[in-house]
């Protein structure tokens, strides 16, 4: 076999192949009561996530790119106690030559309030399409959501 031959087939074996990075993080979580009127004061605390990436080009060239979330973590806002969780999935789409390109993303955020305090959510599915024109369609399949959207981390 030739080396060029070998060095090609070596490359396309790579980049057909899964790519997958996972991270370990530890931050910071604050919302202020402006922005979220159902806090009893200014909310802050740590938390701690993984987040898993994962790349693969398929036969076509199209490269898929999925992420997964997962963040929990405990915080104060005034004198009450929250637990939090933060699960995000996104699935993203290129393709090698022509659009148009994907994008869908889910993302649940739960603040669950220790005795009386409040407990805020939001759920939702989110889908974004950028075609050939330029042409870009966002829409939300399902979102719930309870407290302001001053009250969920960007």
């Amino acid at each position: 076999m030739k080396p060029l031959t070998a060095v090609a087939i070596l490359f396309v074996a790579v980049t057909v192949s899964a790519q997958t990075k996972t991270t370990r993080i530890t931050f910071a979580i604050n919302i202020s009561q402006t922005d979220c009127p159902k806090l009893p004061g200014n909310l802050s605390g740590t938390g701690q996530g993984i987040i898993v990436t994962t790349m693969t080009v398929d036969s076509n060239g199209t490269a898929h790119l999925s992420e997964t979330d997962a963040f929990h973590g405990t915080a104060t806002a005034g004198s009450d106690q929250y637990v939090f969780a933060h699960n995000d999935t996104a699935q993203l789409n290129f393709p090698a030559a022509n659009l148009p390109l994907t994008f869908t993303s889910t993302e649940k955020f739960l603040l669950i309030g220790q005795g009386s305090a409040p407990n805020l959510t939001v759920v939702g599915v989110f889908h974004v399409t950028v075609f050939p024109d330029g042409t870009v369609i966002a829409m939300v399949d399902n979102e719930r959501l309870v407290g302001s959207p001053g009250c969920f981390p960007g």
